[in-house]
């Protein structure tokens, strides 16, 4: 599969999460048994026929014991959200960070295009200094709080699946304060999105991403 991305990609640079690149961006959670949510991801959820959904909270995944030890292990037993975000994307689009880390299962083989908000400069982000990362179904791995990251990108036409989890509240929506940070979109999530973003851009976005808005070829 990696090779035939690269194939249909040769002006990209398509690293595997196995690769060092990947250890200032996250880390590969070994000793979990993932069995149990990838039979619920496969069975019990959809991938929508155009677009992505995203469930923040999905209240049956959250019982499954891989979520309770999850909690424990990486987010030091505060509350937490277990969903998934299921879809056709193909494309960088926006790039968001939130100041927890979150912990992200590949359901299917997928594509991450990762950045640091360390280079983030007066409200701005430039593509070229993002990485991309082909991640095999079976992974399980952690985000750290300080990088970017957005919607998974598809290696095939049936599209992706991924368990998505996150410090409980986390994408739900702000109060009526208004705040002086202009990439603060939702409640510990904050956003820069590409010009041509419009879905995003509608709703208040930032449009604080320069540059190629990758595209992934499959």
């Amino acid at each position: 599969m990696l090779e035939n991305l690269r194939k249909k990609n040769p002006d990209l640079s398509i690293l595997r999460i196995s690769d060092p690149e990947f250890q200032k961006y996250g880390r590969v959670l070994k000793g979990y048994n993932t069995d149990e949510i990838t039979k619920y991801m496969k069975n019990k959820t959809d991938i929508p026929e155009e677009g992505n959904i995203y469930i923040a909270s999905d209240s049956e995944m959250k019982k499954l014991e891989i979520i309770e030890k999850i909690k424990q292990n990486i987010f030091g037993e505060l509350e937490i959200q277990a969903g998934y975000c299921n879809g056709n994307n193909s494309q960088l689009n926006a790039l968001e960070f939130h100041k927890s880390p979150e912990v992200n299962i590949a359901v299917t083989d997928m594509i991450l295009i990762l950045g640091k908000t360390s280079d983030i400069k007066e409200n701005e982000y430039s593509t070229e200094k993002t990485d991309i990362f082909y991640i095999p179904e079976g992974i399980i791995f952690e985000v750290y709080g300080d990088t970017l990251h957005f919607s998974p990108c598809k290696t095939s036409d049936s599209g992706f699946k991924c368990v998505v989890i996150l410090l409980d509240g986390t994408n739900t929506e702000l109060s009526d304060t208004i705040s002086d940070d202009k990439l603060l979109f939702k409640k510990n999530k904050w956003i820069l999105i590409h010009d041509n973003f419009t879905r995003l851009a509608n709703l208040g976005a930032h449009k604080g991403l320069n540059g190629n808005n990758i595209k992934i070829n499959y």
